[in-house]
């Protein structure tokens, strides 16, 4: 009940007038870099000054495509704090170009404080690695350069996803404090999302109607009405794994967007709500593991007898 109770307070935590506040990515300030503690945690190895996700549709020649621009920067504190210059980000890897996800812009700077004098050192291609996990999924990695305590590191991406129906949750809670973190979705029309709230710490919400416009290309555009969700969450605690949890990220504060369904007005609809039924053909129609199966209809009657 206690769980319930902060779920909705959070839910329904809205903010008018919302602003997002503000970094000039690349230039970080005298006070950052001087700083040795972080305030709200002051046993905290490195801190994420800044956190942000900006999620919108785009729409080409191969249909609509979700576009996520990332940007982080994180104070390094001590030398365990040291292990924040390594990241990795997945990838889903599709038949072709078209149906994969793709990335773009990834650049990084390393600053330091010597001498009093603020040196910068970019994120160099040496420091990116690509590797593929299975025939679906790449990691791609990074590692910052010339990080110690007293660096601040700061890096963004963006990955242009054909995948718009794949279930996605966006965490703002991290095994490090998170000063501040924004979140931002703009939808448009013809789709809609359920959305949960997970976890235990405040943050603010905010929905909107907006216009959006697309480009069609040949000059031609099309408009349509969105709803723009933005979400803000300042001063959240680190979120630590006891060991004693099978997956502490479950207990992470953050939204859930899983897509119901797909209407484009007198010409499509497609229903992405979840039946025991569904489950069963999308478990047997997948390679990995209905393909494997020698007995696939057995199998659908247990799922379908024990719903």
């Amino acid at each position: 009940m206690k769980k319930l109770i902060l779920l909705l307070i959070a839910s329904f935590s809205i903010q008018i007038g919302y602003c997002q506040e503000k970094i000039k990515f690349g230039t970080v300030s005298l006070e950052q870099l001087q700083m040795d503690k972080y305030t709200e945690d002051t046993l905290a190895s490195a801190v994420i000054l800044h956190e942000s996700s900006i999620n919108y549709f785009i729409y080409d020649r191969t249909g609509f495509k979700l576009v996520s621009e990332y940007i982080v920067r994180i104070k390094i504190l001590t030398t365990e704090g040291v292990d924040m210059a390594n990241h990795s980000f997945l990838l889903y890897k599709g038949r072709s170009r078209d149906d994969s996800d793709n990335h773009s812009g990834l650049t990084g700077y390393t600053h330091n404080l010597e001498n009093g004098k603020i040196v910068k050192e970019n994120l160099a291609k040496k420091y990116i690695f690509t590797e593929e996990i299975n025939e679906n999924t790449q990691r791609v990695k990074f590692a910052m350069p010339a990080v110690k305590p007293g660096s601040v590191i700061e890096y963004k991406y963006t990955i242009t996803s054909p995948r718009y129906a794949a279930s996605r949750t966006y965490y703002f809670q991290r095994n490090i404090p998170v000063d501040y973190s924004y979140f931002s979705i703009k939808i448009p029309e013809y789709f809609r999302f359920d959305r949960e709230v997970t976890g235990y710490e405040r943050i603010n919400v905010s929905v909107k109607d907006e216009n959006q416009t697309f480009l069609l290309g040949q000059g031609k555009t099309h408009q349509c009405t969105a709803e723009l969700i933005t979400v803000e969450a300042r001063w959240l605690p680190a979120l630590k794994d006891d060991g004693y949890i099978f997956h502490y990220q479950d207990f992470s504060t953050g939204i859930k967007f899983e897509l119901r369904s797909v209407a484009f007005p007198g010409s499509y609809y497609k229903d992405y709500s979840t039946t025991w039924n569904g489950v069963a053909k999308q478990l047997i129609e997948s390679n990995s593991f209905g393909g494997r199966l020698k007995y696939k209809n057995l199998f659908i009657s247990f799922i379908l007898r024990n719903r």
